[in-house]
C-alpha cells in the first residue's frame, strides 16, 4: 500500500515513524522530537540485531560532522553559554537525523518516497493554512507562522519545500514548470 509491503521490521517501523516525523515537522515539536528520537532506537536497534545491516557511506557524511562539531564549538564562545547550551541540546538529535536517513532510507522505493514526499508537503499545507489564519482572520500574529516555529524557522521551511514540490509536479505533470 505505501510501498513498506517488502520491507522487514525494522525497515517498515522506521517507515511509520519517518512518516510520523515528516508529518509533524512544522505542525508539532514534541511529536516531532518523539518521533525522532523512536527513529534514532529504531536505527540503533537494527545496528545491533540486523545481521544484514552495513554502514552505507555518504558524500555528506563528513560535512555533517564538521557542523555538528562547529556549531558545538560556537555554543563554548558564545556570549551566553548557557543559554546556547540549552539550544544545542535540542539541536544535536537533528544533526543525528541525517545518518538515521541516510542509513535507512531506501531511495529506489519509489512508492514510499512519493508518500514520503507528500506527508512533507500536507505538513506544510496544513502548517501554512495555519500561519496564515492567526496572521489573517485573528489578527494575533504580525506576519505568518508556523504552530512550532517563528517566522524565519517557517519561511525557510516553506522554501526548502519549494525545491521539493517544483522538481514533483514537473514529473507529475505534462506540462513543466522548470525547464
Amino acid at each position: 500500500m505505501l510501498g513498506i509491503s517488502a520491507m522487514n521490521p525494522f525497515e517498515k517501523t522506521f517507515a511509520v515513524f519517518l512518516l510520523l516525523f515528516m508529518f509533524s515537522m512544522i505542525l508539532s515539536i514534541a511529536v516531532l522530537q518523539i518521533a525522532a528520537g523512536i527513529l534514532m532506537m529504531t536505527w540503533l536497534s537494527r545496528i545491533a540485531f540486523d545481521k544484514d545491516y552495513h554502514y552505507r557511506k555518504t558524500p555528506l557524511d563528513l560535512p555533517v560532522v564538521v557542523l555538528a562539531g562547529i556549531r558545538t564549538i560556537s555554543v563554548f564562545t558564545s556570549i551566553h553559554p548557557e543559554v546556547s547550551l540549552s539550544y544545542l541540546w535540542k539541536e544535536l538529535p537533528f544533526y543525528a537525523m541525517f545518518f538515521v536517513f541516510a542509513q535507512n532510507i531506501d531511495v529506489t522505493n519509489k512508492r514510499f518516497m512519493k508518500v514520503l514526499f507528500w506527508a512533507i508537503i500536507a505538513s506544510a499545507l496544513i502548517g501554512t493554512v495555519y500561519g496564515i489564519h492567526l496572521h489573517i482572520i485573528t489578527d494575533f500574529q504580525e506576519r505568518a507562522k508556523s504552530i512550532t516555529s517563528g517566522y524565519m524557522t517557517f519561511s525557510m521551511f516553506l522554501c526548502a519545500l519549494i525545491v521539493i514540490v517544483i522538481p514533483l509536479i514537473n514529473h507529475l505533470s505534462k506540462r513543466p514548470w522548470i525547464v
